[in-house]
């Protein structure tokens, strides 16, 4: 494998503590593979960052460019670090995550002895530092979960119709995958144009779009992505004043249209399934994921709670029985060398997070 067959994009805004110990990570492991990062703040950190010696043998290819209007220049940025790819395949990374060698090593070994597969992901599994505060670095590190509703090895399903259920209803995320470089501009120059003002319908119109350009699939042997729990900007959204920002019924009507028109001849018929199981998935998800809405106090009384001395022992034994919980599960059902992989790498990145800096 060429080592420069693989370009591994970093969209950045903000969290600038996070850009710097990704780097520093990166270069820790000798990072062989191509790297664009793309910065949407444009404030000069990240380009003064970069002079530091300690970066200098990592290939990376850097530009700025100012977000102004929320969220096509950032879906305009996205497409500008692509084109300046010059790799055969592309995966995206955010800058409070790791990656895994081993795994990822896997995977592009998959994709190039399987040339009718565009995209190809492994197990994506995450940690938390200091129990899950929003911290770069910290005393303790866990891992927290992986996403075991990894099930469908191969997409598109036979039944494109049962398939806009699954996504919306059992959503296995893509975005991480490794993908060839065709295969992501397409969905990326389309999004561009489409314009969606909501970003999970952004992450859905992706789900859907990426499996009617070719196969996406999945092995369940190889880990090759860290995500941070506790950190995403999400984290704080009031989901209700989000909607109404949004032209949300808007995005919808538009992702049913054109995803009903690459899949169905008979796109009015599709297109209405696509509009009923949004619908389905809406009744759902209002009705389970904003309890905190319709029962304030006994959120906040949860919160304090967990805040509370006793709430903070209790999660700290949590994590610790989930890590272990989680380690077990991996060793139970991978072969040696999977889990040694697994394990050494994972020790490596605990090491780095919670040694004194």
């Amino acid at each position: 494998m060429n080592n420069l067959s693989l370009t591994v994009l970093l969209s950045i805004k903000g969290r600038p503590n996070f850009t710097k110990r990704w780097l520093d990570y990166m270069a820790l492991i000798k990072f062989e593979h191509n790297i664009v990062i793309a910065d949407g703040d444009a404030d000069g950190y990240t380009k003064q960052l970069l002079n530091d010696s300690s970066y200098e043998k990592l290939k990376i290819n850097f530009f700025e460019y100012k977000q102004t209007i929320k969220y096509i220049d950032y879906y305009k940025m996205v497409l500008t670090a692509i084109e300046r790819s010059d790799s055969k395949y592309v995966m995206f990374c955010d800058n409070d995550d790791f990656l895994l060698p081993s795994g990822l090593d896997k995977i592009l070994s998959f994709l190039e002895i399987n040339p009718d597969h565009i995209s190809r992901g492994g197990y994506i599994t995450g940690f938390k530092v200091n129990g899950g505060i929003p911290t770069d670095f910290g005393s303790s590190f866990n891992l927290s979960f992986y996403y075991e509703r990894l099930f469908r090895l191969e997409e598109p399903s036979s039944n494109w119709y049962s398939f806009v259920e699954e996504v919306l209803f059992d959503f296995q995320s893509s975005f991480y995958n490794v993908h060839t470089k065709e295969s992501i501009y397409t969905i990326y120059n389309e999004i561009v144009e489409m314009n969606f003002t909501d970003l999970t319908v952004t992450e859905r119109y992706y789900q859907l779009r990426l499996p009617s350009l070719g196969k996406v699939s999945y092995d369940h042997s190889a880990f090759h992505y860290l995500r941070q729990k506790g950190t995403s900007n999400s984290a704080n959204w009031n989901v209700p004043l989000e909607i109404l920002k949004s032209d949300m019924p808007s995005d919808i009507r538009k992702l049913a249209k054109k995803i009903s028109s690459i899949i169905d001849e008979e796109d009015s018929k599709f297109e209405a399934h696509i509009l009923n199981k949004y619908a389905d998935y809406y009744g759902y998800y209002f009705s389970h994921t904003t309890l905190k809405y319709r029962f304030t106090k006994l959120f906040n009384y949860k919160l304090a709670f967990m805040n509370s001395s006793i709430g903070k022992g209790l999660k700290k034994c949590l994590n610790l029985y989930e890590n272990y919980q989680l380690l077990s599960k991996v060793k139970k059902w991978s072969n040696g060398s999977i889990y040694k992989s697994f394990d050494d790498e994972i020790k490596a990145i605990s090491n780095f997070i919670t040694k004194a800096r």
